[in-house]
Order: C-alpha cells, then sequence, then structure tokens
C-alpha cells in the first residue's frame, strides 16, 4: 500500500505543475478577453458618434449644394452682398 501511495503522489507532483500552468494561462487569457471586450465597445462608441456626425455632414453639404444650385440669390453674401442682401463696396 505505501507503494501505491508513493505512486500516487508522484503522479500528483508531475500533474500539479501543468494544472497549475493551464489555470494561470486560462486566467491570462479570460483577462485578455475582458481587455478586448472593452476595447470593442469604445470602439463600437466612437463608431457610432462618428456615424452621426457623417449623416450631419452630408447633410449640411446636401443643404448647402441645394443653396449654391439656387444662384447668388440664395446666397446672402455672394457677388459682395451683405446679410440683408444689400450690394456693398468693393475693395
Amino acid at each position: 500500500m505505501a507503494e501505491e501511495v508513493g505512486i500516487v503522489m508522484t503522479l500528483y507532483d508531475r500533474v500539479s505543475p501543468t494544472l497549475k500552468s493551464i489555470a494561470g494561462s486560462n486566467k491570462a487569457f479570460d483577462k485578455s478577453l475582458d481587455e478586448l471586450e472593452a476595447s470593442l465597445k469604445a470602439y463600437d462608441k466612437a463608431q457610432t458618434e462618428l456615424v452621426g456626425r457623417s449623416a450631419n455632414l452630408k447633410k449640411a453639404i446636401a443643404e448647402t449644394d441645394v443653396k449654391v444650385r439656387g444662384g447668388p440669390e440664395e446666397l446672402p453674401q455672394a457677388e459682395g452682398r451683405d446679410q440683408q442682401g444689400r450690394a456693398g463696396r468693393r475693395h
């Protein structure tokens, strides 16, 4: 029986460091996944903000395009005119 205990202890001693190594690797992997998830959430937030800004800029460009195509009367400062549409002095 003492020999069987010795064999079991030897096997345990050889397996134990491997299991500890696997457990440590698993914890490190979990931490990496948590960090990746956090960075993905930050990226998603930034992406959402950029998409919103892009939509606003596209809308502003479309509005400006309509004004430009409408001619100088649509643009208050075109052709040397002030905001009320009065002709100003040219330098």
